[in-house]
């Protein structure tokens, strides 16, 4: 079979699931036309270790095959995660020729294309041991690299010539050399027998001076997201493109999408009737307005309009053609103000004027309230955040306000205490910068022996992390958990962390209950899975985890009561001490730490900790999101909606969509926390609390 997997702009962090019922030992696929926009790919299984690999994707996108033999292992799933998928561009790709066995070998078949090489991936991390790299044409075969704020020229890594490296990286990747030396120096190397540690000797020359010397520099991946987003800054400014005439679809292809599209909501949608929207009006107005045709990307845009009046914060619709042209920084909030911050995040845009006010002369809350119409309906976090997000596609947003499109962009800045203002001009990028999970850190114990656990994403690197650092922490004063900016993924870690925070006697603890919607395409498991949630009748709960439901149910009251004809029996995930039995009681202080981009499986993160003895959870509301969503294409335009199939309610009663969790200690960031080395007022807080 083959599938093609379009993703959401902005989503994070987009997974694809292969569930085995019989247990399997080996699995392979191709994967085709993996590009190099915003996203990393990985496959990760569990074959009694959490295991990642790593699949590169090339400009030219390609086939390649990937899969692994685990010989006497008994997998039962599979996950293709694409992380990261933030800023203007997301990484498209399909998978064909699935295949999978209990042997102990597994080989590719030959090419699905012709011309194509095929070739097998190995898992390689993504690290980076400088912040960016330029190739002068003054001095070829010669790169420059970035070490803080220096650039040296780049003579060797750890001992081995870059002459050499260059020789190797082009025999192996043949045009795209360059690319993989600048963006897979861990693969480049490991493939000339010489993988790099977790830190690597540069042999370096100053440029200047001509002085030769050699540092040690860390391999990690903050200085690869750095360089990543350096590269995509480098590519400039574009010019402002023709406006697309109206006609692209005709009258009677938009009201055959139209249709299509209200049967699938008013069939699928979870969450349709959940805050009264008159969604059939604005459909009706909408078949009105393009009766005599619309370009794809006004249609698009008007569908993304309708889909987003509703609380489901997963909400939203692909394979609309957004103008080029992004604003060439980050803008963060910073409680009730906005910051500037350079693409590289090595400073503020202006270290003076930390703090944004104007774009083109119009105030920042314009902006953020033409983009609102086209984000869901969902938290006022998530929705401020996402508005934010969108604001990064300038031209977009210019187009919407009626304002001029042009290939430079004018910024009101402000000092800390708004005294003193400065306007700067600036370039038009032709990609946003990389956003990715922040803060970038890592786990440690940290000053005052306390533990701190960092989980970016949700996946099975998030599991290993548990299983990693929580034997190192056994001994700590108190345990800080770092959600912030964690899109979401399984619900794995959570299973995993949560024992280490009950007790011998406690009982289990139903942490989300949630119905989905009745049709034809779900069957009985659609909630379980790597959603752990069963009904109550289910013949896998244990009888301490059975009454621990019956309980719950007695009291459970949600916020909003879906209609019992068009929706499940109740599903319900239970956290117990048996989910993971290598856990010991920890019985410290433990501080969950959140933020708006805590969001889908991260939400029922943090709402699980919500009001368990010894857990504050410390930082501003998360998202608010869980969806379990599915997508739907429509016929005409090719459009791609995104739909929730489930109901999903915190253990309070609250739907997760259109509230989040509430933190126990508010506390925003300051301007400073974005900043690469900067100080972390959120965290300075929790290990006070401790």
């Amino acid at each position: 079979m083959y599938l093609g997997i379009a993703l959401i702009f902005e989503v994070g962090t987009a997974t694809l699931d292969f569930s085995f019922e019989t247990p399997i030992q080996a699995f392979g696929t191709y994967i085709i036309g993996l590009g190099t926009a915003n996203g990393d790919l990985s496959i990760e299984f569990n074959d009694g270790t959490p295991r990642s690999i790593s699949a590169t994707g090339d400009a030219g996108g390609g086939v390649q095959f990937v899969g692994f033999t685990a010989p006497g292992a008994s997998i039962s799933r599979v996950t293709l995660t694409l992380r990261n998928v933030m800023g203007g561009s997301r990484d498209n790709y399909s998978v064909d020729g699935v295949r999978y066995t209990p042997a102990a070998a597994l080989l590719p078949a030959a090419p699905l294309v012709s011309q194509i090489p095929v070739a097998t991936t190995t898992e390689f991390a993504r690290l980076a041991p400088y912040e960016d790299i330029v190739w002068p044409e003054s001095t070829p075969g010669q790169p420059q690299v970035l070490l803080g704020s220096d650039w040296f020229q780049l003579t060797s890594v750890d001992g081995t010539a870059v002459a050499e490296i260059i020789a190797h990286a082009r025999t192996a990747f043949g045009p795209i050399w360059q690319k993989r030396f600048d963006e897979d120096l861990v693969e480049v190397l490991g493939g000339m027998g010489s993988p790099p540690g977790e830190s690597v000797v540069l042999g370096l020359r100053d440029p200047e001076t001509g002085e030769a010397l050699e540092r040690a520099a860390p391999m990690n991946s903050e200085n690869r997201a750095a360089l990543m987003q350096a590269k995509s800054m480098r590519a400039g400014p574009l010019p402002v493109p023709a406006v697309r005439t109206r006609g692209d679809l005709s009258g009677e292809e938009i009201a055959a999408d139209l249709n299509a599209l209200q049967a699938e909501m008013e069939g699928r949608w979870a969450y349709l009737r959940a805050t009264g929207v008159d969604y059939r009006s604005a459909i009706a107005a909408l078949r009105e307005r393009g009766a005599g045709g619309m370009t794809h990307t006004e249609f698009g845009l008007e569908v993304l309009k309708i889909i987003s009046m509703f609380v489901d914060g997963h909400a939203t619709v692909s394979g609309i053609d957004y103008p080029p042209g992004m604003l060439p920084f980050f803008i963060e909030s910073a409680g009730d103000r906005f910051v500037a911050i350079q693409a590289d995040r090595s400073a503020f845009l202006d270290p003076d004027h930390p703090y944004i006010s104007h774009v083109d002369e119009r105030p920042l809350e314009e902006w953020l309230s033409a983009a609102a119409p086209f984000v869901s309906k969902a938290s006022p976090q998530w929705t401020r955040r996402r508005s934010l997000n969108l604001l990064q596609r300038l031209q977009f947003v210019r187009d919407l306000m009626g304002l001029p499109s042009t290939d430079r962009v004018k910024v009101a800045l402000a000092s800390e205490d708004g005294s003193e203002t400065r306007e700067v001009d600036l370039p038009v990028a032709s990609a946003g910068p990389r956003r990715g999970p922040w803060p970038a850190t890592r786990s440690a114990v940290i000053d005052g022996n306390v533990g701190y656990l960092r989980l970016a994403s949700m996946n099975a690197a998030a599991v290993n992390e548990v299983a990693t650092w929580m034997p190192q922490f056994r001994e700590t004063r108190g345990l800080i958990v770092d959600v912030r900016g964690n899109g979401g993924g399984s619900r794995d870690a959570l299973r995993a962390l949560f024992p280490y925070v009950m007790s011998e006697g406690d009982a289990p603890r139903v942490v989300n209950t949630a119905q989905y919607r009745l049709h034809a395409d779900y069957g009985v498991g659609h909630l379980g899975g790597s959603r752990f949630m069963y009904r109550e009748s289910w013949d896998g709960w244990a009888p301490e985890e059975r009454d621990a439901i019956a309980r719950f149910r007695d009291t459970f009251e949600p916020q909003w009561m879906p209609p019992e004809e068009e929706f499940s029996d109740w599903h319900y995930l239970v956290m117990s001490r048996s989910m993971n039995p290598e856990a010991y009681v920890y019985g410290k202080p433990v501080i969950v730490l959140l933020d708006e981009n805590s969001f889908s499986a991260t939400d029922i993160f943090v709402s699980a900790f919500k009001g368990w003895h010894d857990v504050t959870l410390v930082g501003i509301p998360s998202g608010g999101g869980s969806a379990r969503q599915v997508s739907v294409r429509l016929p005409a335009s090719g459009l791609v909606t995104n739909l929730a199939s489930m109901a999903s309610f915190q253990w309070t009663g609250l739907l997760h969509d259109g509230n989040g969790t509430q933190p126990d200690v508010l506390v925003h960031p300051e301007a400073e926390y974005f900043l690469r080395g900067g100080r972390d007022n959120v965290l300075e807080r929790a290990l006070e609390l401790l």
